[in-house]
């Protein structure tokens, strides 16, 4: 994983090095929001870098998989809405992006492993490229937050297993804020129970804390609502922080030319 601590001191020194004229001082929850930001575009790019298959899947190269082996991930969905040749399956919470999923097929008491074929719509599956058990093609479109799995009526779907980018983490230095939120002590204990630290400013151990009780931490609320305390790295690999640091850096440097300029 990606060291957010180090991921702020990078962005400190490579922001004064290519702008100290402007001695913008951006506080941590600008920070980490610019490194969220630049950590969702590199995954985006390195998508976007895949080589995809005619079927609408990808094949990730090795440097890829390498950035992102952490937030890829492969689910076997049994929970499906059957309604004539079409399956409705609701795509997992942290869905991101697509890589490929394959679906367990059964006709006539026989069984197949059959690759998923994305098309763009409906109009798109005509009599020449519809589903076919002997042939191994199944069609699959997206339809809101569900993938639709259209057979030709002559067999049936019990499984599928969907291979996707899974949204990261939400990545943050909160603890080095200089606020404080207020955070009920069951969350700070979920908390130390999955990173194995107690978050900066609790001034007790994590034995002594009442989960029904309101403690006082370092953090700040995001955005989006979200009450931020201690810190989280990122996901990716660790090979990937200076690259994320550079979007986030460009990202900077682009809007100060565009306030300049305005």
């Amino acid at each position: 994983m990606s060291s957010i601590k180090e991921m702020h001191y990078q962005f400190k020194l490579k922001l004064e090095k290519v702008d100290s004229t402007n001695n913008v001082n951006y506080l941590i929850p600008e920070i980490d929001w610019r490194l969220r930001r630049a950590e969702a575009k590199f995954i985006k790019d390195r998508v976007a870098q895949s080589n995809p298959f005619s079927n609408g899947a990808y094949e990730f190269n090795n440097k890829i998989i390498d950035d992102l082996k952490n937030i890829i991930v492969s689910q076997t969905i049994t929970d499906i809405t059957n309604d004539g040749n079409k399956y409705y399956i609701d795509l997992p919470e942290d869905y991101y992006y697509y890589i490929n999923c394959e679906a367990n097929c059964v006709k006539s008491n026989v069984t197949k492993l059959i690759p998923c074929q994305v098309r763009n719509n409906t109009e798109e599956i005509m009599i020449f490229n519809s589903s076919s058990f002997e042939w191994e093609e199944l069609n699959v479109i997206f339809l809101d937050k569900q993938l639709v799995l259209i057979t030709d009526g002559t067999f049936n779907i019990t499984s599928i297993t969907l291979k996707y980018v899974k949204v990261p983490v939400l990545l943050h230095n909160a603890e080095s804020h200089y606020g404080t939120v207020s955070v009920i002590g069951s969350t700070i204990v979920d908390y130390y129970n999955t990173y194995n630290r107690s978050p900066k400013g609790l001034n007790l151990t994590i034995d002594n804390i009442i989960p029904e009780t309101i403690y006082s931490i370092n953090g700040y609320k995001a955005l989006n609502g979200s009450i931020l305390f201690g810190y989280i790295n990122s996901e990716l690999s660790e090979n990937t922080f200076e690259d994320i640091v550079d979007i986030a850096i460009k990202d900077v440097l682009e809007n100060l030319i565009q306030t300049n300029k305005q």
